[in-house]
């Protein structure tokens, strides 16, 4: 029987500077359409707020898929193929969600 030595999970606290990575992105990306775009206030306040708030998310479901890739090692591309692909509609699924009920 072999035994795999298991690593140290992170800290949470290294953890949690994803999604406020991913809310400050958002919330930068907000402000620039704002900027750019219809000079009706509450329109650029819910652009930022949404925007900020897809990128809060978007961090969560990336640390969700960390999660996910540190449990079980690939061994096929195939494997690693579907990961992405499954990572990438729960994220597409979320931000859709979020943009309608702020909508």
């Amino acid at each position: 029987m072999s035994h795999e030595k298991l690593e140290a999970p992170r800290s949470a606290s290294a953890l949690v500077i994803i999604p406020i990575g991913g809310m400050v992105a958002g919330l930068t990306v907000g402000l620039f359409l704002a900027r750019t775009g219809t000079p009706d206030e509450l329109e650029r306040l819910r652009v930022v707020v949404k925007l900020g708030v897809a990128g809060f998310f978007t961090g969560c479901v990336l640390i969700l898929a960390g999660a996910c890739v540190q449990r079980s090692r690939f061994s096929s591309l195939g494997g690693m193929i579907g990961f992405v692909a499954v990572v990438g509609l729960l994220t597409w699924f979320v931000i859709r969600i979020l943009f309608a009920v702020m909508a």
